[in-house]
């Protein structure tokens, strides 16, 4: 096993979100000298793939019980103690925690398990912090209190990408500002999107996203319609999104 002062272990909910997030910040760390551990959970083909690309590049897989929808009280302790016991297991110097629900157990297991050095990239907060039942008013008070012991340690340090979901969470006390970063966007590989110009003929307008209402489609369609209407020579077109499970 390497020392410890070589791993970085990286928790997410999906291998393949992993491969096409982060693939590339963690081939930077391997190159400078780092072992790279990821855990996650297989839930799809396109899982087993991704787990196959991590491998041939040397890095180490580990499954874990994360889920990205909700369960029972007792599936989701036990995603925290199996956090823990791999953060045992490996003793990694640095754990850094992609996507909300990896960033909420992910921490608290660090947290328990006495790594100091955790990084948390929240793209977004997730239908938590937007329901409005009495349920989920339960349930988020419960996620504020757990994010606030997970984030507090000394050296961790919050990613996010857009200044409402940060400054959320620092009006509610989870962090303060100075363990926040902004950070616009996962970034693309521009020698693989190349300028282009634009096609002759009707603009196309396109909303990539998945579907559901706080993601704006309802938005989206009535727009295409007012504009329609205003007789505006253009297409519109949605495409649905799927995220993994």
């Amino acid at each position: 096993m390497a020392e410890k002062s070589d791993i970085i272990l990286f928790i997410v909910n999906a291998p393949q979100y992993f491969v096409s997030h982060r693939f590339d910040i963690a081939k930077k760390a391997w190159n400078a000298g780092f072992k790279i551990h990821v855990a996650s959970s297989t839930a799809t083909e396109e899982d087993q793939r991704a787990i196959s690309i991590l491998k041939e590049y040397g890095f180490e897989y580990h499954e874990l019980p994360i889920r990205r929808g909700g369960g029972d009280p007792i599936s989701e302790a036990f995603s925290i103690v199996s956090c823990y016991k791999l953060i045992k297991e490996i003793s990694p110097v640095l754990i850094h925690l992609v996507t909300i629900k990896p960033a909420l157990y992910g921490s608290i297991a660090a947290r328990f398990a006495g790594v100091e050095n955790i990084v948390a990239a929240i793209a977004g907060l997730g239908t938590i912090f937007l329901a409005q039942s009495w349920f989920a008013k339960v349930r988020r008070a419960l996620v504020v209190r757990m994010l606030k012991f997970g984030l507090s340690g000394k050296d961790s340090l919050v990613i996010f990408q857009n200044p409402d979901d940060r400054n959320l969470l620092s009006e509610i006390g989870v962090l303060t500002l100075d363990k926040a970063r902004l950070i616009r966007g996962s970034g693309v590989l521009l020698d693989e999107y190349p300028v282009i110009p634009e096609p002759i003929g009707n603009p196309v307008v396109v909303m990539a996203a998945r579907l559901l209402r706080d993601k704006g489609v309802f938005e989206f369609v009535e727009a295409a319609r007012l504009l329609k209407r205003r007789g505006c020579a253009l297409s519109a077109r949605l495409i649905r999104v799927i995220q993994p499970v």
